[in-house]
């Protein structure tokens, strides 16, 4: 679903003129997702990675980032993203998630969007990324998180 995190980027880009959004992944929507960036006027905003397997080539992109938004269906990336401090932003939609999940605590140390809403996506990733002050709280928390799922 990572055409609901483009419309997400698209309605918050007015607000966040810094935001950028690095998509880390690759396979056969690739084409289309970029294409979905470039009408939605957001194609500067967008960095589509492509996959990647090494911490090394993978750390930077997280220790450089303030949340991970992830659309739907988040597994193990969010303990791993909770073990960079970064709070997590994904559907509260619990099914198709992994038992990961249970780690995420709302408003504590990430935030639950309703499932498929643009606007609702859009909102807990501005909580993340507009105050510092929330920011460093999440992060924290996310750290502590980390170290409790240890």
């Amino acid at each position: 679903r990572v055409d609901v995190l483009l419309q997400a980027i698209a309605s918050l880009a007015p607000r966040e003129p810094a935001l950028k959004a690095a998509i880390v992944g690759d396979g056969e929507d690739r084409p289309r997702l970029e294409r979905l960036a470039s009408e939605l006027g957001i194609a500067d905003r967008v960095l589509f990675i492509g996959a990647l397997y090494d911490e090394m080539q993978l750390a930077p992109w997280m220790l450089g980032s303030a949340c991970l938004a992830f659309p739907a269906a988040i597994g193990l990336s969010m303990l791993h993203a909770l073990n960079y401090g970064l709070p997590v932003v994904t559907s509260d939609d619990r099914l198709p998630h992994g038992p990961e999940i249970e780690a995420l605590r709302h408003g504590e140390n990430g935030y639950l969007y309703r499932d498929g809403d643009v606007a609702s996506f859009a909102e807990m990733i501005s909580k993340c990324i507009g105050d510092r002050d929330e920011q460093r709280r999440l992060s924290a928390a996310a750290l502590a998180t980390a170290a409790r799922t240890r």
